[in-house]
Order: C-alpha cells, then sequence, then structure tokens
C-alpha cells in the first residue's frame, strides 16, 4: 500500500484534497496483519472531513496468502464487506476499501477505526453480561432471519458451504484432524478429563458427521468464527460483529459458537436455555415462517459444540508453516468453556443418536 495509492483511495472522490502525512499509531501480527494508522490531509482534505484514523487489515505474511489461495478466506471476507454488509440489518463495520487477489491471495481492507471512537473490542477476559449476551442473540437472529433459506443465497466460491469450507481447510489448508489432535495434547490441562479420554478418530469423524448432516437442510449466511474475541461494543453499549469470513450453512453452527465462546462455563449453564427461547423468538420477529421448534434448536445446539471445538484445537496445535493465529492464552481460554460444554450437553451421545 503505497502513499499514492491511499491518496487516491481516499482523497479521489474530493476535488484538491492530498494526504500530507500518515502515521502508524499501532497494530498487531497474527493470521493478518493489522495497522492503525493517523492521517493528515491538506485544507480541502479537511474541510471534507475526510477520516483520519483508520485500521487496515491485510494478507502480507507467506503463509496467510498460501491459506488465502487455498482456500476462500480473505475473499469470502473482501465480498462480504464489497456486496453484503449494506444489506444487512446488522450492527458490522463499515470498509472504506475492500480487495481481493486470487492469485495472489493478498487482501486489503480499510476501516474507520472504531477504537478511537470508543469502541470496545473483546476477548476472553472480557465479562459479558446477561443483557450482552441478549444483544448477542438479537444480532445473529437479525442477519439470520434476513437470509433464512433466501433464493438469492447460494454457495459459491465466495461463498462456500459450511461442509464444502470444512473440506478445503482439511485437504489443502492444513491436516485438520493431525493438527486438532496435536490441539488435545497442547490444550489437555484446561480440557475435561471427560473429554481427553474419547478416542481421537471417533472424535474427528464426529466432528465431520456434525457438519455433513446439516447440509441439506435449513441455509443461512453464517459467519463462521462467532469467537469473542470478533464481537465489539459499541459507544451506546450495542453488540457488533468484524471479521466476516461468511459462508453458507445451518443456523445452529453460528448460534452455538457464540455462546460457547462468549459466556463463562457457569453463565452458560444457567442461561443457555433462556437464550435459545429469545433466539427463536427473534427469529419469528424477523419474519421466518417455516421456525425450528424450541425442542430442535436444543438438540442442533447440543450437536454443534465439535466445529469450535476443533476451529480452536487446530489453531493451538498449529505447525510451523501455518499463521499464527491467536495467542495460547486466548486458545486455552476458547477450549476449557467449549470442551466443558461438550461434556455438560453430552454432545458426543447427540451426535451418535442420528447417525
Amino acid at each position: 500500500m503505497s502513499p499514492e495509492w491511499l491518496n487516491a483511495v481516499l482523497c479521489g472522490g474530493t476535488p484538491g484534497a492530498e494526504i500530507t502525512s500518515i502515521e502508524v499509531t499501532g497494530g498487531s501480527d497474527g493470521t493478518n496483519t493489522r495497522r492503525a494508522l493517523r492521517v493528515s490531509y491538506n485544507d480541502a482534505g479537511t474541510a471534507a472531513g475526510l477520516p483520519t484514523d483508520l485500521f487496515v487489515k491485510s494478507a502480507s505474511a507467506m503463509r496467510t496468502r498460501m491459506m488465502n489461495t487455498l482456500t476462500t478466506r480473505g475473499e469470502s471476507e473482501v465480498r462480504f464487506y464489497q456486496t453484503m454488509r449494506q444489506t444487512l440489518p446488522v450492527e458490522a463495520p463499515t470498509a472504506i476499501y475492500a480487495g481481493f487477489d486470487r492469485q495472489t491471495g493478498r487482501m486489503l481492507i480499510i476501516f474507520p477505526n472504531m477504537a478511537v471512537a470508543g469502541t470496545k473490542f473483546l476477548d476472553p477476559s472480557h465479562y459479558i453480561t446477561r443483557e450482552q449476551a441478549e444483544g448477542m442473540i438479537d444480532l445473529l437472529a437479525g442477519y439470520q432471519s434476513a437470509t433464512w433459506n433466501s433464493p438469492e443465497l447460494r454457495s459459491s466460491r465466495a461463498l462456500p458451504s459450511t461442509l464444502r469450507y470444512q473440506e478445503l481447510i482439511n485437504v489443502r489448508a492444513l491436516p485438520f484432524a493431525k493438527r486438532g489432535a496435536v490441539g488435545l495434547d497442547r490444550a489437555a490441562a484446561v480440557l475435561p478429563e471427560a473429554l481427553t479420554r474419547v478416542d481421537r478418530d471417533k472424535l474427528w469423524r464426529l466432528h465431520m458427521a456434525s457438519i455433513k448432516r446439516l447440509e441439506r437442510r435449513a441455509h443461512v449466511l453464517t459467519h463462521y468464527d462467532m469467537h469473542i474475541g470478533n464481537w465489539y461494543i459499541t459507544p451506546d453499549g450495542r453488540m457488533g460483529l468484524t471479521d466476516w469470513s461468511m459462508r453458507f450453512g445451518h443456523w445452529s453452527a453460528d448460534l452455538t459458537y457464540m455462546l460457547l465462546s462468549a459466556l463463562q462455563i457457569e453463565d452458560r449453564r444457567n442461561w443457555e436455555r433462556d437464550l435459545l427461547k429469545r433466539y427463536r423468538e427473534q427469529l419469528a420477529n424477523g419474519g421466518v415462517k417455516e421456525l425450528p421448534s424450541d425442542e430442535e434448536i436444543w438438540a442442533e445446539y447440543r450437536r454443534q459444540t465439535f466445529h469450535p471445538l476443533y476451529f480452536w484445537l487446530t489453531t493451538i496445535g498449529a505447525g510451523v508453516l501455518q499463521p499464527d493465529m491467536q495467542p495460547n492464552h486466548i486458545s486455552l481460554a476458547n477450549l476449557e468453556r467449549m470442551g466443558q460444554a461438550m461434556v455438560d450437553l453430552d454432545s458426543i451421545s447427540a451426535m451418535e443418536e442420528v447417525l
């Protein structure tokens, strides 16, 4: 990203405006490269109110770009901000620019820096209140009801089904089952003993079966990476969701992942049934006619714990050729919650009942 290119993006629609300085004010590196920028303008740009605080997300690391070319990760997120964001009733960032190059796997998205305006980005150390959990349910039901069995929503390269995406990353991006097994070793100290005793091949088979059995059922737009680190709180207290590597899938995937990652274990145990009832009510308020029953929602919630668990097992179990996606303490906090939920909900028996 050159100063000349950024000048064209930010000032191209404002006659006489030019960038006078660019300062890097912060950033971090993980799956993607993230940088906060402060931009100054000449009088024309300042008078026009052009954005001064930016957040830039890019795929600059070779390992990330390789993953982007082998899967749909970067392209799907860019397409969300290019085509889907403006159509959905959802609190999510708006991109100033979003672009993806399929040949090289390079991705670049430029946002206003929401943190400067008072937005609070979350991680497992932040306590989620009952009211905030209800706000998360409402946001989820909002975008799902807007896309529920929509004839305009079809699986494609940039919007793969959840099964297609999983099959892609199993084969192309990393040995998912093998890295998951490594993750089980690395996370053993925070996982329930009952889960560590389960045969690993069996656990993997149930994980894949939990995705395959939903392939032909009710389909919605799914975010598919609903961990608490992708959520934020706006200055006026609303819950928002970022990092939209969207998929085409079943409603239960995002619902389950969200609650397992966001809530402390005791809160999840105490609130989950009420939150699932609220989810159904919000789907009805959103116009969904063929509502799943309370019993179906509970059953699918119990069966969809495998996907979030394996996403985090492969994160902490990553090999040397994979991107450093998350710090270990974040992975372990998620896995502790997800592993206990799998035991509490008896997810293994719930899946075996339908095989």
